[in-house]
């Protein structure tokens, strides 16, 4: 079966107009996916507090209410499958993520991302010293990239993957709704995005670092989601491949056709579990 878990709403301010229930769904069979989630993202709290940070916008409660309206009012047919989710943010090593129980009942399934640092116990951020480094050529940026460059620096690689695996890890237990993790490539992106040096770290070390988390994954039946970026280090997906983790393929689309991201893009990602040989998952098992 072909799958995408991770196609947005036109609700969302990232999103086109043009991405209704009705258009979408119109896509995906011509595409030929046979089982899809329409997600919309969803943020109860952002790092400065704010209804806005960087790309990312605090929830409107009656916005999420018109979504579900929307999608309750399609039926999904024998050639399509269709399932409601959003797409939320890790937000500490607790597992606590952005978006509370009581709305995680209303969904079929939440993406759990990694949009920005999460709280790690390492690294004792707070909101007077969270890093600002998704905002080059600010001041918030050049006040705060050299405390947070040696900070790391301090901690080591090893100390803060270990925590975001944690992290992971206790999110999925908390949160049963949790059934993709969302552009994962190996694991690591987010920590490259805050300039973490990870892959100056042995092979060996990355996936041991790792290995804690294809276990929770493949207990709890979550999916790695994998898009169009590159992988840097293709083993640790190898070895989550050869521990059970399955992994599903998505264009994260926010546009029918044309965009940055269009659904046709699923193909892109898809030839990355067909080139590797890993195996596949599905949310309807």
């Amino acid at each position: 079966m072909l799958v995408d878990y991770h196609v947005h709403h036109h609700l969302d301010v990232c999103a086109s107009n043009e991405m209704t229930v009705q258009n979408i769904a119109a896509e995906a069979k011509r595409i030929e996916l046979q089982e899809i989630a329409i997600i919309k993202h969803y943020s109860r709290r952002l790092p400065n507090g704010q209804a806005r940070y960087q790309d990312w916008f605090r929830i409107i409660p009656r916005e999420f209410d018109l979504f579900l309206n929307e999608l309750s009012g399609f039926s999904s047919t024998d050639d399509l499958q269709m399932f409601s989710g959003v797409e939320t943010e890790l937000i500490n090593e607790d597992g606590v993520i952005n978006i509370e129980i009581e709305q995680q009942q209303r969904i079929d399934m939440v993406a759990l991302s990694v949009h920005f640092m999460p709280y790690l116990d390492v690294l004792d951020l707070r909101s007077d010293n969270y890093p600002h480094i998704l905002s080059p050529n600010t001041e918030a940026y050049r006040a705060s990239i050299e405390p947070w460059l040696h900070k790391v620096e301090q901690i080591g690689a090893e100390d803060i993957i270990r925590s975001l695996v944690n992290a992971y890890c206790n999110a999925i237990q908390r949160n049963p709704k949790v059934r993709t993790l969302a552009h994962m490539t190996d694991g690591l992106e987010p920590l490259r995005l805050y300039q973490i040096d990870v892959d100056h770290l042995e092979i060996d070390t990355l996936v041991s670092l790792m290995e804690p988390l294809m276990h929770c994954m493949r207990e709890h039946h979550v999916l790695w989601e994998l898009h169009t970026m590159p992988i840097k280090q293709m083993a640790i997906l190898r070895h989550a491949n050869a521990l059970g983790v399955r992994f599903c393929a998505t264009a994260d689309a926010h546009f029918i056709t044309g965009g940055w991201a269009n659904m046709s893009d699923h193909w892109r990602a898809y030839r990355i579990l067909e080139n590797y040989s890993l195996a596949r998952g599905l949310l309807s098992v």
